[in-house]
């Protein structure tokens, strides 16, 4: 049954392979597997893994020693999980999914990708042998049933592992030339000095160290405006900053399943190639570099043009606990998938299952990974739990995901949001702020939310409908430089009837408030991810810095950092919408006129509906589609829910 298990055993995990009777060893054993050729080429097949029994089995990977040309050798075993079993695990993006690279496993060939060859490679030592955990290879991956179990194990695989190794890729050529042949660099703790060149992580680095903006290569001693240094786009920053770029853009940020592998997992370390990075270091470099942009560097960074910005906002970066990420919604699967939506992968499924391993198991017992389902089944299985988890509350109709998928791909209702949409980092930020703003409103006021049930595949609601969309915007693009940026608003200001106010009396007018409110969404930043509603003194200050805006050299003057947050959270991919009984609303690209506005009950937010042609509801209401959630002037309190009637009514 177990064909293909070791002929010589690792000492690590010698005494935990299975017990004799689940394996029959083959005539292999006792020939010593060969490092520098195999001696069959026979493929390598993963025996079916034995019965969980007590603790359920996964197969673990020793890297042999090998020399830089060497063929790439391993011996492959099953083990119990969670008996004592010391292993490191590697989380790498697949990348082009051709198997177009060999390796040897227990003298067999079995042939992997590219981006896995490389990291083997680069991972093995000279000397000693590695014990690994690859998903690639230690799960049949042909074994829909095996890798459905599989996955279910993977936040348990890498909570148990030692550390994570973060494989990035290899360098651009120039740094990779510039380090030494052999064995892995240990990235040191360098400055960024004239030397610092040849490590890619000399920036990360300098702000791990502790040291100011302004000591950057980038403000030199003798370019000075009124006693203070100035940027000066220098080469030596130039080159420190694309070897930063270069690392923190590789395709493995970008992929979903990095996201529990690194956040689970006790202890991780960065390798680029010959490089290699503590994430501690990262961390650091990160809490570090946000302190001194917001206090004593402020000035010295309002200097650097947009393009020089340290990081995305990605919660991976800092490695938050899981705990904090979810800001006391522990349980929270909807919050989850939102947060990182951006992420991609291969299989739509894993937009749910790559991050089950983040969520107590046992909250979410319906949801076990099982890749015999289509995405469209296991879409609507999510969004059942979730409606589950929080009965009445609408939050999860809200964001990103909803009637922008012209084609419906998975044939979903449109109160199922489509995770597989590419989503990028910029308004992956908006929706993360935007899921934190959400409780601060309370469009539904005292409406009943009791009605709120599915039936087969119609959602059923109870609403009343405020308005009707007469005019749509132009979208502000995600990813707008600031003159386009300025330039959407300013055509916005036009669609309302509006001009920029040029004095602070001209702000005093309702019109001008209610547009100028809306920009920001009603909310003013305090921090990473606190905000308030919009009144007062908040509110003034924010128009003060209105008539004091004015463009220069590519940055806001006079608009605070928590106004431009706000600004950018509130309107990023957003279109600027008038009614019929002329409201302002921000609301979903894919609002057209003729689109009705609704307060719901359980909704914090209005909704944008679109009445379904030809559909007959269940109920005995109205039958429509989702359009998007929206903010509207003066309905965000609960004034649209007085002196109108209540109607049930049916999302297909």
């Amino acid at each position: 049954m177990y064909e293909n298990l070791v002929s010589e055993i690792d000492p690590q995990i010698e005494s935990h392979l299975m017990d004799s009777e689940l394996l029959r060893w083959t005539d292999s054993l006792a020939r010593p597997l060969s490092v520098n050729g195999p001696r069959q080429q026979s493929v390598f097949r993963h025996d079916v893994l034995p019965p969980p029994l007590d603790k359920p089995a996964i197969r673990l990977l020793t890297l042999l020693p090998g020399g830089p040309e060497d063929d790439i050798h391993c011996r492959m075993a099953a083990v119990r999980l969670d008996q004592g079993t010391t292993y490191e695990a590697l989380s790498y993006a697949w990348g082009c999914p051709r198997r177009s690279h060999t390796i040897y496993i227990n003298d067999r060939s079995f042939d992997v990708t590219e981006s896995l060859h490389k990291a083997l490679r680069y991972l093995r030592r000279s000397d000693e042998q590695i014990c690994l955990w690859v998903d690639a290879v230690c799960i049949n991956q042909s074994d829909l049933v095996e890798r459905s179990h599989q996955v279910s194990l993977m936040g348990d695989i890498f909570r148990a592992c030692t550390r994570v190794f973060v494989w990035l890729g290899v360098p651009i050529e120039v740094v990779e030339r510039r380090a030494s042949v052999g064995s892995a660099q240990e990235s040191e703790t360098t400055s960024c000095g004239a030397t610092s060149v040849t490590n890619p992580f000399a920036l990360v680095h300098h702000f791990a160290q502790d040291k100011h903006i302004y000591q950057l290569p980038c403000f030199a001693p003798s370019q000075m405006a009124a006693g203070v240094p100035v940027f000066v786009e220098t080469p030596e920053f130039l080159s420190l900053w694309e070897f930063f770029i270069a690392a923190i853009t590789e395709p493995w940020w970008s992929r979903l399943w990095c996201v529990q592998e690194v956040m689970l997992a006790p202890d991780a370390v960065m390798v680029y190639g010959r490089w290699r990075l503590p994430w501690s270091l990262v961390e650091t470099c990160s809490k570090n570099h946000r302190r001194h942009r917001d206090g004593c560097c402020a000035r010295y960074a309002s200097q650097l043009p947009q393009r020089y910005r340290m990081f995305q906002q990605d919660d991976l970066i800092e490695r938050r606990p899981v705990s904090d990420l979810l800001h006391g919604y522990s349980l929270d699967l909807d919050r989850i998938l939102r947060l990182f939506s951006h992420k991609s992968c291969q299989d739509p499924r894993d937009k749910v299952y790559g991050l089950l391993g983040l969520l107590d198991r046992d909250a979410y017992p319906t949801i076990l990974p099982n890749y015999t389902k289509s995405v469209r089944e296991v879409y609507m299985d999510a969004t059942r739990a979730i409606i589950g988890k929080s009965p009445g509350d609408l939050k999860f109709l809200t964001g990103f995901g909803f009637g922008s998928d012209t084609t419906n791909t998975f044939q979903l209702p449109s109160w199922v949001r489509n995770l597989a949409l590419p989503l990028d980092s910029s308004m992956a930020w908006c929706e993360k702020h935007r899921l934190d703003m959400y409780p601060l409103y309370h469009a539904c006021g005292n409406l009943r939310n009791d009605g709120l049930r599915i039936h087969g595949e119609e959602l059923h609601l109870c609403g009343i409908s405020v308005g009707t969309v007469a005019k749509v915007g132009q979208v502000q693009p995600n990813h707008a430089d600031s003159f386009e940026f300025w330039t959407v608003i300013r055509t916005w200001l036009s669609m309302a009837g509006l001009s920029w106010p040029a004095g602070r009396e001209e702000l005093g007018l309702a019109r001008q408030q209610s547009f100028w409110r809306l920009m920001i969404g009603d909310v003013v930043w305090l921090s990473r991810s606190e905000w308030q509603r919009a009144t007062g003194a908040s509110f003034t200050a924010y128009l003060d810095q209105v008539v004091e805006f004015n463009m220069k050299h590519d940055k806001e003057v006079g608009l605070s950092n928590s106004i431009l947050q706000a600004m950018l959270v509130g309107i990023l991919g957003k279109t600027m919408c008038t009614t019929e009984e002329g409201r302002l609303l921000l609301s979903s690209p894919a609002t057209r006129a003729g689109d009705t506005i609704w307060v719901l009950g359980g909704g914090r937010k209005p909704f944008v509906l679109r009445e379904a042609v030809g559909v007959t509801g269940l109920s005995t209401g109205s039958t429509y589609t989702l359009v998007g959630d929206c903010i509207v002037d003066g309905l965000m309190d609960g004034e649209g829910v007085i002196g109108h009637p209540e109607q049930d009514i049916s999302l297909v």
